[in-house]
């Protein structure tokens, strides 16, 4: 069987973006939206047999969301309708700016002049382009948390791009890019924007389509830089081709989506290690060391050039996991890492999937990440028995550099696990067999789950 390209993938994000005229989701944002601020038509909203479904000036509530909705349109909706208010170029410079002072990190580098004058320059970029400043507007009320990622990799990916020295109009790709990496959220179901972990299959496909239908409306922006859209479309692809949606490698992919990409990471590891406080930008580094390999080297370099710059730490480490429950993780981790290997070999040599390419490098890029660990040395395991055996706090740092090693292992493993479950998904009906028994064992294996380091009372 000719799988195509990713079909299964392909037909999901067709799908998302053949409803982008009237998608759903993002009408339903405008609607809710029009409750605290006007959203009208700017012109009559027209379906492809042109006949206006709704006139312009008039206000897009629920009711005619509800029958926008039913209609394929001449235009796509964003480029249809007006907001009485969006962020300009000095409001947006506010918004990062304020921002900033909530990041100690952040802080250090966007308080500088230097970087202040350049940030400027990209918001008055930014000010130039009228459905940016709306659809960044409408991702700022509807889903904030979004948005202030958005800020965050705004001022981290100018950084990075200011260290690397490159040239004002890269600077300029990589903010529009970076603002505007996750609008596709405005377009897939509102729980997917805020649900970390346990997707559905389907939830899985949606989640996968949201770069493409950003990429989709970037393209439409008139005068924007086509490479914006790249970029935002390649932010989730690394250099051994396990990422998405289309699972590229290294010489396929730019500076601006790496850079991106990078900054998207260090987002989640403030969320995720948020409670070390003052040491939280040390075990983000910690674990952008141990995937250095899946990013570009000069852009791998600057970031940790910037984080050297961060503030030194004025308190200890927090006591966190004890060395037994490191001990205890560190069985389920081989575990789980030697049943997932052994079905991805199998299935790897059993099916033809356009995936099986990126598995491979996945398998790869997981036995780097436990050597790195030390998960399979006996040492290790011997020391962590040792200090289990002692019942103290000794060591903290280690073993909190450890446990953060441990969660990055842990999230190569679900991913893993999530490019297997769509090779098994598609494994044709004469290899039934092959599918049950795949079936099987992949019921084995426990429910996907970002791992959190839990504070030690």
């Amino acid at each position: 069987m000719d799988f195509g390209a990713h079909y299964l993938l392909e037909r999901k994000a067709v799908q998302a973006a053949s409803e982008q005229d009237g998608n759903p989701f993002f009408c339903q944002h405008l609607s809710t939206l029009n409750k605290t601020q006007k959203v009208v038509a700017s012109e009559d909203i027209c379906n492809r047999q042109g006949a206006v479904v709704l006139k312009k000036g008039e206000d897009f509530t629920e009711r005619r969301a509800q029958i926008i909705v039913q209609h394929k349109l001449i235009k796509p909706i964003e480029q249809c309708i007006q907001l009485s208010e969006t962020f300009d170029a000095a409001q947006l410079h506010q918004h990062l700016k304020k921002f900033a002072r909530t990041v100690p990190g952040l802080q250090s580098v966007a308080g500088a002049e230097p970087f202040d004058q350049n940030l400027r320059k990209m918001c008055k970029y930014y000010g130039q382009f009228p459905l940016i400043k709306q659809n960044l507007t409408v991702l700022a009320n509807r889903l904030p948390d979004i948005y202030r990622n958005a800020l965050f990799t705004a001022i981290a990916g100018l950084a990075i791009a200011l260290q690397m020295q490159r040239s004002e109009r890269e600077q300029q790709i990589i903010f529009m890019a970076a603002l505007t990496h996750d609008c596709g959220f405005l377009y897939i179901p509102h729980e997917l924007a805020t649900q970390k972990t346990d997707f559905s299959a389907d939830q899985w496909h949606s989640l996968l389509a949201h770069p493409i239908i950003a990429k989709r409306f970037l393209d439409s922006v008139p005068h924007l830089p086509k490479e914006v859209g790249q970029a935002v479309l390649d932010h989730h692809e690394r250099t051994d081709g396990t990422g998405y949606p289309h699972q590229r490698f290294g010489d396929e992919l730019t500076i601006a989506s790496q850079i991106i990409g990078i900054t998207d990471d260090i987002v989640d590891g403030f969320r995720q290690y948020a409670a070390f406080g003052e040491h939280t930008h040390r075990m983000i580094l910690v674990a952008l060391k141990l995937n250095d390999h899946l990013h570009f080297e000069q852009v791998f370099k600057a970031t940790a050039v910037l984080f050297g710059r961060t503030p030194k730490p004025t308190t200890p480490v927090p006591a966190l996991n004890s060395a037994r429950q490191l001990l205890d993780r560190h069985q389920s981790l081989v575990s789980y890492f030697e049943s997932i290997r052994t079905l991805a070999r199998k299935l790897i040599a059993q099916t033809k999937h356009p995936l099986n390419r990126s598995i491979a490098s996945m398998l790869g890029r997981l036995a780097i990440s436990i050597v790195r660990a030390g998960i399979m040395q006996d040492e290790h395991v011997d020391w962590l028995t040792e200090l289990a055996g002692k019942n103290t706090h000794e060591e903290t740092e280690q073993l909190t550099e450890t446990a953060v090693m441990y969660d990055q292992v842990d999230v190569q493993l679900n991913h893993l696990k999530n490019l297997l479950h769509r090779v098994i998904e598609d494994i044709p009906e004469e290899q039934q067999t092959i599918k049950e028994d795949a079936q099987a064992t992949f019921s084995q294996f426990p429910v996907s789950k970002t791992p959190a380091l839990a504070m030690t009372p």
